[in-house]
């Protein structure tokens, strides 16, 4: 942690121990917490959600696409 407005070339890291150092991690970590308590959970898992064949991996041949993990693909190049 620096002290930008003395420090704008972060040289002089604060002392780990010091009161300005200690002060301004209380804050961040006040300011964590209060974010992590604004968050909310209640949304379902994805993997709980039905299958949508829209978003399902395309396994027709037709359009080209590959639908086997192990197929060989060949490039036209």
């Amino acid at each position: 942690m620096y002290q930008i407005e003395k420090d704008p070339a972060e040289m002089f890291p604060l002392l780990s121990n010091s009161t300005e150092y200690l002060q301004v991690l209380a804050q961040m970590q006040a300011a964590i917490a209060n974010h992590e308590n604004t968050l909310t959970w209640d949304y379902p898992a994805q993997f709980d959600l039905p299958a949508d064949p829209n978003v399902m991996p395309c396994c027709n041949n037709a359009t080209e696409c590959v639908c086997g993990q192990f197929e060989e693909i060949e490039f036209d190049l």
